[in-house]
């Protein structure tokens, strides 16, 4: 990977150098490209650096104590549900103190003898304080959003979501999974940029561990349940991490890359930030009917786990669809002569920035920003 001198980088916010670089472009190689393609992930190393870099560890610091009661309540939430622990998941809301919520959580998984889990805080660029603007001037950064659409092989690219995780000694293995199984999205257009903000230097710091070539295998998500993706052994992927990482290097993994954490046995904090993009033109998954486990047509439903990330803007998203279908009669008209068109939801949404726009985004006057077209 390398840096070549570009356009300004600015980013949503203002100013023009978000990360660092003075508004260089990251220039990816070919063997870069190809990597990422056959591997599933690839490693870049000084992505954030010199003030950029300590200015992105204060802010994601002080948003995470800021949000620390809400991180633990999510994952008491996740864990009850995933358990089928009504009780335990409904008790997160009446949690009023960090060290209430904390006792919660390592009591419950002492007694259902698990490890404690790791915590995770959702979307730390959506927020009001000086420290959340400062985050989300990295997460809308257009050369990071640039440099997602090129390892797609996609014109134009936008945030899903921003994550920060924080692994405190003791706590246990992250489960191999795929990014993609938690997102409400219909597509293979996605990755993650996981930025290290401190020191990871081997496997007892809990580095990322990625299943290169898993993101090819279509029968595993395909056939396979969350439990099975957990036990794969026998698929022999080659396993690699791209330990040792200094404070602002950082991975990029493919959406359906299977990957995980080891425990974490350094004896300190190990500290993350992840950004994950989209393609422009990224489908929603529909919704399940009431009652039923899944959508039509669908062989199951997105995991839980990152409900909580989505939750705020993908109802009144389906909403609005809905409301344009009923006066629209369910389809896109292309005017005298033309075909019938469905339309058919994709994630587009103020909370869903666009932050590269290639040569094809969408223009005023072309299909509505809601949809994209399929000929009936």
């Amino acid at each position: 990977v390398k840096w070549a001198a570009g356009e300004p980088c600015r980013e949503e916010g203002g100013g023009e150098d978000a990360i660092g670089h003075g508004g260089a472009e990251v220039v990816l190689d070919d063997a870069s490209l190809l990597g990422f393609e056959r591997q599933g992930h690839a490693c870049v190393r000084s992505l954030i650096r010199g003030e950029a870099l300590v200015a992105l560890q204060k802010a994601v610091d002080e948003e995470w104590d800021a949000r620390l009661l809400s991180v633990f309540q999510q994952k008491i939430r996740v864990l009850g549900l995933d358990a089928k622990d009504a009780a335990f998941a409904a008790s997160a809301d009446s949690l009023t103190s960090v060290d209430d919520a904390r006792a919660s959580l390592v009591g419950w998984c002492a007694a259902k003898g698990i490890e404690v889990p790791f915590l995770q805080a959702f979307n730390l660029h959506n927020g009001g304080s000086a420290a959340s603007q400062a985050i989300r001037r990295v997460a809308c950064c257009p050369r990071l959003g640039q440099a997602a659409a090129k390892l797609l092989g996609v014109d134009s690219a936008r945030l899903y979501q921003s994550s920060a995780f924080y692994k405190r000694p003791g706590h246990g293995e992250t489960s191999w999974h795929m990014d993609l199984h938690t997102a409400p999205l219909d597509t293979n257009s996605m990755l993650t940029i996981w930025i290290a903000l401190s020191f990871v230097e081997t496997l007892e710091d809990s580095p990322l561990v990625f299943a290169s070539g898993s993101h090819r295998d279509f029968a595993l998500p395909y056939w396979h349940s969350t439990r099975g993706m957990i036990e794969h052994s026998q698929r022999s992927y080659p396993c690699a991490s791209h330990a040792p990482l200094r404070p602002g290097d950082a991975t990029a993994h493919h959406g359906w890359t299977l990957h995980s954490a080891p425990p974490n046995f350094s004896g300190r904090t190990r500290r993350a930030f992840a950004l994950s993009y989209v393609a422009d033109d990224a489908p929603i998954l529909p919704e399940a009917p009431a009652g039923e486990p899944f959508p039509p047509g669908l062989r199951q439903s997105p995991h839980a786990e990152d409900l909580e990330s989505y939750a705020a803007w993908l109802p009144g998203l389906r909403r609005k669809h809905l409301f344009s279908e009923g006066k629209a009669g369910g389809a896109v008209s292309g005017g005298k002569g033309a075909k019938s068109q469905k339309a058919r939801l994709v994630a587009r949404h103020p909370a869903i920035p666009l932050v590269w726009r290639g040569a094809k985004a969408p223009v005023d006057g072309a299909l509505p920003p809601l949809y994209i077209s399929e000929v009936a």
